[in-house]
């Protein structure tokens, strides 16, 4: 659920707010929703020193809280604006194409350890197999081209992590970035870094989501 909106005029938009979520997630557990499904907001950088955004964040995560969705996470999204200079190429990492049963054994490796709020989640609640397999098959799902995908190696040719270029249903990104747990805290990662910081939110909050169960957007197992 990404859009919640409700006239100044009704008077106290959290409590009418309220009402609107708890319709929304009854609507989808009606319709046998394993899990409920996550209420995002996207904000801008600042908004926290900017009065009228945090006072529109501050009744929606009131009432995404009412209705239930008491587990936050907030997430940085990194982009390039037009204009940006790509920094130069460096030797660090390589990169190259694998199959699924690579890709579901990295996502195996990466969730060791991992201080991502998803991942962390998903291993307690269904063990790493089933939640490599669960990340495997949301990005098969996903819009974006599957021969974007590449696992990353270090100078040295061992496995480092991996990189999943794709698209979401919302836009096209680098979905998921995940570095083995032997190489964390070395600085490896793709000399093609970002530019500019976004911030997002859900009801489990990305970039300050309030959800109920976990959600997706840009991923990084680092």
């Amino acid at each position: 659920m990404d859009c919640l909106h409700v006239d100044p005029a009704a008077g106290d938009r959290a409590w009418v707010a309220t009402g609107l979520l708890t319709a929304g997630l009854g609507a989808f557990a009606a319709a046998g929703a394993p899990k409920p499904p996550p209420y995002n907001l996207t904000l801008p950088v600042g908004w926290r020193d900017d009065p009228v955004a945090a006072d529109a964040v501050a009744w929606r995560r009131t009432a995404a809280r009412a209705a239930g969705l008491s587990h936050e996470v907030e997430r940085l999204r990194l982009e390039w604006a037009a204009g940006d200079v790509l920094p130069r190429g460096g030797n660090r990492l390589t990169f190259a194409p694998a199959s699924d049963e690579e890709f579901l054994t990295m996502f195996r490796r990466i969730a060791v350890g991992s201080l991502d709020d998803e991942t962390r989640r998903n291993v307690a609640a269904m063990g790493v197999e089933a939640a490599a397999r669960e990340e495997l098959e949301f990005y098969l799902g996903c819009p974006g081209e599957r021969e974007w995908w590449r696992l990353a190696y270090g100078p040295d040719g061992r496995l480092a992590g991996l990189a999943i270029p794709s698209a979401t249903p919302y836009a096209r990104n680098v979905g998921f970035l995940g570095v083995l747990p032997e190489f964390r805290g070395r600085a490896v990662r793709p000399d093609r870094a970002v530019g500019r910081e976004d911030r997002q939110g859900s009801g489990e909050a990305q970039g300050a989501d309030q959800q109920g169960g976990p959600g997706r957007g840009d991923r990084a197992d680092l």
